[in-house]
């Protein structure tokens, strides 16, 4: 076991309706969470508004030519686990090679899937920087594996969360990495709004008009957000400030 240095900076609030509601929500489920580390931030944040102090880390042996995956899991109270697997591809015939070292393959995702009673799924901030296709074709075989569990457990609840507007220095306005103006050689957040939606969150929503699943966004609350950045401009400080709206929509969600 290991403790989290993670903490809010402004502090924790327990008592707040958002709270209490979503702890309501979560009672006796399993919750998986599954994605890159903007997702890790989502872990978190709950476990800090669970006023959980440490997580376990394991490792998952994974079939085929994938490595062992990531993963960490805690007991949130009310009998049941929070679990987030760390990954940022998923391993399929001709994807192009993307931090191998954070693949996963369909297996276990299912595996965890099926343990679950709701899941929050997202892996698209790297995927602007490389190829939105790779990204539709990873999300079409996530997909699927989410709609059979839905259709075995149509209690089960699927959440497709759009990936966060970033806030980098771009000649467009978009704030997209793949927009940085690397001439001016700033990595200071741009103090403006994002203008746009990050590019596979228009993909996500697709995905959801097609299932039964609902989407997680906060691009409205978020697009004029650069102050809550931390050290660079995609990921959010630890801060209740940021994280109470996400709290609110997620409970309204479950």
């Amino acid at each position: 076991m290991r403790s989290l240095v993670y903490k809010f900076q402004d502090g924790r609030l327990n008592n707040l309706d958002a709270v209490q509601n979503f702890k309501h929500k979560i009672r006796k489920k399993n919750l998986t969470i599954f994605g890159d580390s903007l997702q890790l931030q989502l872990f978190e944040g709950l476990r800090e508004v669970l006023n959980v102090s440490e997580v376990v880390q394991t490792q998952i042996r994974q079939t085929g030519d994938s490595g062992p995956a990531n993963l960490w899991l805690f007991h949130h109270g009310n009998q049941g686990w929070i679990h987030y697997l760390r990954f940022y591809r998923v391993e399929l015939p001709g994807n192009k090679r993307l931090h191998a070292k954070y693949v996963v393959n369909v297996d276990t995702i299912k595996a965890l899937v099926s343990l679950s009673d709701i899941v929050i799924f997202n892996i698209g901030y790297h995927y602007d920087q490389v190829s939105v296709m790779d990204f539709h074709n990873s999300l079409t075989a996530v997909t699927l594996v989410l709609n059979e569990s839905l259709v075995n457990d149509p209690d089960k609840i699927i959440i497709l969360k759009a990936t966060t507007p970033p806030h980098f220095q771009t000649y467009t306005g978009s704030g997209l990495y793949r927009d940085f103006n690397s001439r001016t050689n700033n990595s200071d957040c741009a103090q403006a709004p994002a203008n746009q939606r990050h590019p596979t969150s228009l993909i996500l929503q697709q995905f959801v008009a097609l299932y039964k699943f609902k989407f997680y966004e906060l691009f409205e609350f978020l697009k004029d957000r650069w102050d809550l950045h931390v050290k660079e401009c995609a990921h959010f400080c630890f801060s209740f400030r940021a994280f109470h709206p996400q709290l609110v929509l997620l409970g309204e969600l479950l």
